[in-house]
């Protein structure tokens, strides 16, 4: 594979994983918003939890 497609190819997956990362940063906005806050609360407690 030479450089220019490699390259070229590189730039197309970044470009989509960046718009899957746009759809679910706005997916999770809204989202939050239907939140109770003892639900968002739950939820950063959870987060905050070591994962062993």
């Amino acid at each position: 594979m030479n450089d220019g497609l490699l390259k070229q190819l590189l730039h197309y997956v970044i470009r989509d994983e960046a718009r899957h990362v746009t759809f679910g940063v706005n997916y999770l906005e809204d989202y939050l918003k239907t939140l109770s806050k003892s639900e968002i609360d739950d939820r950063l407690n959870l987060r905050l939890k070591p994962v062993w």
